[in-house]
C-alpha cells in the first residue's frame, strides 16, 4: 500500500482475511488434532446425584443409587441394577482409599451419568487395600461411547486420591457442598 503495489480495497480485504483466519485457527487446530476437554465426573451428576447411603452391602448400595435417579433416558431402573450387578459379579469395583465405582454401559443412554453415594460406615466392594468404600460412585455410560467410562474413572481417581479431600467430602451434606469441594480441589 505504501509503495502503491496494491490499492486500499485490496489492503482492507487482506487485513480482514488475516483477522478471520486467525480467529478460525484455534477451533480448526482443535478439530484437526481432535483435542477436547477432559471429561469430569461432576459434569454428569444430575440434581438427584447425591445420596447418603443406608445400604450395608454392595448389592443394596447399587439398588439404592439406581433408585435415586429412577428411570432415565428410556432406561428402566431394574435394567440399570441388573447391568451394574452383572458387571460387579465379573470383577469387584473397589478402587481402594475408601472408593468404589460400580459401573455399566447401557444401550439407549444418551450421555454418561454419575451418582455419588456416601456411606459413613463403609461398604465392602473387595478393594485391593481391603478398606470399605465410603464413596460409592455409580457410573453409567452409553454403550457406544468407548472412552467415557475410562475418562470418568480417571477423573474420579484423581479427585479422590487425597486423604484430606476424602475426609472433607464425607462431611458434605448435599450435592452443592460436594460440587464446591470438588471444584475447589482442582489442581490441573
Amino acid at each position: 500500500l505504501k509503495f502503491g503495489l496494491i490499492g486500499e480495497p485490496l489492503f482492507v480485504a487482506l487485513v480482514i482475511m488475516a483477522i478471520a483466519t486467525s480467529l478460525m485457527s484455534g477451533p480448526a487446530m482443535q478439530s484437526i488434532l481432535r483435542l477436547k476437554k477432559p471429561r469430569r465426573f461432576i459434569n454428569y451428576l444430575p440434581a438427584r446425584g447425591f445420596v447418603r447411603l443406608e445400604a450395608r452391602n454392595r448389592d443394596d448400595a447399587v439398588v439404592e443409587l439406581a433408585a435415586a435417579i429412577g428411570p432415565l433416558d428410556g432406561v428402566r431402573t431394574d435394567t440399570i441394577i441388573e447391568a451394574v450387578l452383572a458387571r460387579e459379579r465379573l470383577m469387584p469395583t473397589g478402587l481402594g482409599n475408601n472408593v468404589a465405582v460400580p459401573h455399566a454401559r447401557l444401550p439407549g443412554l444418551n450421555q454418561p451419568l454419575v451418582v455419588v453415594g456416601l456411606s459413613a460406615g463403609g461398604i465392602d466392594f473387595d478393594a485391593p487395600d481391603a478398606k470399605p468404600a465410603q464413596f460409592v460412585l455409580l457410573i453409567l455410560t452409553p454403550e457406544d461411547d468407548n472412552g467415557a467410562q475410562v475418562e470418568i474413572l480417571a477423573d474420579i481417581a484423581r479427585t479422590f486420591r487425597s486423604r484430606e479431600f476424602r475426609q472433607a467430602a464425607l462431611e458434605a451434606n448435599n450435592l452443592t457442598e460436594l460440587l464446591a469441594l470438588v471444584k475447589s480441589s482442582v489442581t490441573d
